[in-house]
């Protein structure tokens, strides 16, 4: 239920009444509720509305991916990590071979999608791609990423969004709150 803000008064003890218009819509509902709550304490916020999104682009990203794994009878996460190769959004790291895997493993501690291929080892010196996970992806790898779930999806028979509903979640992505 939404509304504004009518007014804000005080009584002769002081305490605050605020006044709150309610859409006409929504005034059956709002009666039940007063008449329910009229002599009780209650608890409520009062904030900005704002409108709701029926699914996010890295929400959308993962039911896909859940539909896929089941498909093909693997791990979430490992069919997640094979996305994140594939759309190849990494830093090429020359490090010490005896600072490799301690490298590897702390990076790996950052989430499911922030992994590391070891390229080449040397005689001192490894070679790493040290993979993004999806969340620090801009709108465009992003997009990368959903394109590749999404084609995959289609490929499987599994039942996609439009590439309109795609874009505007895309479109959407970098005003997301990350977390």
């Amino acid at each position: 239920m939404t509304g504004r803000i009518n007014s804000l008064l005080a009584d002769e003890a002081h305490n605050l009444i605020v006044s709150v218009i309610i859409d006409k819509l929504d005034r059956a509902e709002l009666r039940k509720t007063v008449a329910k709550l009229k002599d009780v304490d209650i608890d409520f916020e009062i904030k900005k509305h704002v409108e709701k999104r029926t699914l996010s682009a890295n929400a959308y990203m993962w039911v896909l991916i859940g539909k896929i794994a089941e498909k093909l009878n693997l791990p979430k996460d490992e069919v997640y990590r094979k996305y994140i190769y594939d759309v190849g959004v990494f830093k090429v790291i020359e490090i010490n071979n005896a600072a490799a895997d301690t490298f590897v493993h702390a990076w790996n501690m950052h989430g499911k999608g922030w992994v590391c291929e070891k390229v080449e080892i040397g005689s001192v010196w490894t070679l790493i791609h040290a993979y993004y996970g999806s969340s620090v992806y801009n709108k465009k790898q992003m997009a990368r990423l959903i394109d590749a779930v999404v084609q995959d999806a289609v490929n499987l028979d599994i039942e996609v969004k439009t590439p309109d509903e795609i874009a505007e979640m895309v479109s959407l992505w970098e005003s997301e709150p990350k977390h």
